[in-house]
């Protein structure tokens, strides 16, 4: 599929972006109205996928069209101007444009590399109608400061769309591990985010990275219950801390159909060194500046947790956790699984709580924000 000429060979290696696509269509296609689409990366140097493991999973098990995107971006690309002239990947492609963007004062906001990938993401929906359509199946740096940056951050940041976000019910995935986002990152957008939408959800995977490696289950009963238009759990939390101990308090409501949790649990993580504030399932060694593991293990605690009912209809768990030895850190989650559509089971988790609220440095502005990667 060609999605799109992004500039032309005067600006880049790869104006031209086309994408392999895997359709999987079901023998049984029980929900025609539903389609599930995997927004995938890989480069163009790739040979031809033969199939779609995960697609063909989820659209065997829901009866739903499964459609996988490859190439997003459209890689390695070379950019004219670069005098490195290196072919770049991944986020090395993100880091040029953000900082083309930066440099030509916002000019010109279509070299932000997140507006060609959500046009080829969206051509990909496109040609999936069409070709289900033809097939007879029914469809459904110095610069941190630079104000150029929120300018940018209100094109393609989905924060600034919370207001088209009215019930529409959301559950993110994400590795508690995860390599390039923060532990604790809801803290600056959770609440928002419940009130634009109403109510959604978390699943913060245990010692799983950026490849979010065990959702697939949760993803599966997730998509079932929206497909099926099931009745999801009532799932709230609230995290306190004070000088000697964190607490996470979560509360269950059982009534008016939300199910109840087949089981509850807690898992806690201690970083490896007092410098850092650190869950990445990988860094940077100082010295040879290669990727190495770090090694945060989130391990299940099997005690302190209490629970009591109120009334026939919720029921409340509370873990309280004290203070980690001086200099170190504890990130704690809540898990609850409960009982999904057709045999499946669903994993959520509460926002992270990390203890103690505290960071290795203060905050910084400008010059003072200098600093290396870790």
């Amino acid at each position: 599929m060609t999605s799109q000429q992004w500039f032309d060979a005067s600006f880049s290696s790869r104006s031209i972006w086309w994408h392999y696509m895997v359709i999987t269509v079901p023998r049984i296609h029980s929900r025609p109205k539903t389609a599930y689409m995997l927004i995938g990366g890989e480069t163009n140097l790739d040979p031809v996928p033969i199939r779609d493991s995960w697609g063909e999973k989820i659209s065997v098990k829901t009866g739903t069209v499964a459609v996988e995107v490859k190439q997003i971006p459209s890689q390695p690309i070379t950019f004219v101007a670069d005098p490195s002239q290196k072919s770049r990947f991944e986020d090395d492609i993100l880091a040029w444009t953000w900082n083309t963007f930066i440099q030509s004062n916002g000019s010109d906001p279509s070299v932000l590399l997140l507006l060609p990938m959500t046009k080829a993401s969206v051509r990909a929906m496109d040609a999936a109608q069409q070709f289900l359509r033809e097939k007879e199946i029914p469809v459904p740096e110095k610069s941190l400061d630079n104000p150029y940056y929120q300018v940018a951050a209100d094109i393609f940041d989905p924060y600034a769309y919370f207001d088209r976000y009215h019930n529409v019910t959301l559950c993110q995935f994400q590795g508690a591990d995860d390599e390039f986002f923060l532990s604790d990152s809801e803290d600056y957008f959770w609440n928002d985010l419940q009130k634009a939408t109403g109510g959604s959800y978390l699943y913060r995977i245990p010692n799983a990275d950026h490849g979010a490696t065990g959702v697939f289950d949760s993803l599966e009963s997730f998509y079932f219950s929206i497909c099926d238009q099931q009745v999801l759990p009532s799932w709230a939390w609230t995290r306190t801390i004070n000088e000697t101990h964190g607490q996470i308090r979560a509360n269950v409501s059982v009534g008016d159909g939300h199910p109840a949790p087949i089981n509850v649990t807690v898992y806690q993580a201690q970083t490896v060194t007092g410098t850092k504030r650190d869950f990445r399932a990988a860094k940077l060694d100082p010295t040879t500046g290669q990727i190495v593991v770090n090694p945060v293990k989130w391990v299940e605690m099997k005690e302190n947790m209490e629970i009591s009912k109120v009334g026939q209809s919720s029921i409340i768990y509370t873990y309280t956790a004290p203070m980690p030895p001086d200099g170190y850190w504890y990130g704690i989650l809540m898990q609850a699984t409960f009982p999904g559509p057709h045999g499946t089971a669903l994993n959520l988790t509460t926002e992270t709580l990390i203890i103690p609220n505290t960071f290795p440095v203060g905050p910084c502005s400008g010059e003072q924000c200098y600093g290396n990667l870790v």
